[in-house]
């Protein structure tokens, strides 16, 4: 199965990004219905120091760092990864989040790594003003 063409949102500050985050998780999970376990969150910085450190939640669903075995060992959670902690993994719809920029969040291999790890549909959240190498 082919999966769709990525979808790249724009954000302007972390809240922004969290809100918009937030209300494709919504649309994802509540109205099309997607299994919580087809759906990952990879973000270019620890989840301590991403868009979502002030809270760690996207649209009412928790959102935890994956385990070892790349769930997210708590029900009802999302799970979520820095590409590296990700790698090997994959999910039908993966979010990646805090694009910004930096030169982490630009390095070829980071993007490849968490933009590879979507077997259908991936959506990324990049800063007002960056150019992502490659597109967009």
């Amino acid at each position: 199965m082919r999966g769709e063409e990525p979808k790249v949102h724009r954000w302007r500050n972390a809240a922004d990004e969290r809100e918009k985050a937030g209300a494709l998780i919504a649309q994802l999970l509540l109205k099309d219905e997607v299994g919580l376990e087809r759906v990952a969150i990879v973000g270019m910085r620890r989840l301590a120091n991403s868009c979502l450190a002030e809270k760690a939640e996207l649209a009412g669903f928790p959102v935890v760092p994956i385990g070892d075995d790349g769930t997210a060992g708590v029900p009802g959670a999302l799970r979520y990864a820095t590409p590296h902690r990700f790698k090997g993994l994959e999910a039908d719809v993966v979010l990646l989040l805090d694009v910004d920029g930096s030169r982490w969040s630009l390095e070829p291999r980071n993007l490849y790594v968490a933009a590879s790890r979507a077997r259908l549909r991936l959506h990324v959240f990049v800063k007002e003003g960056v150019v992502v190498p490659g597109g967009g």
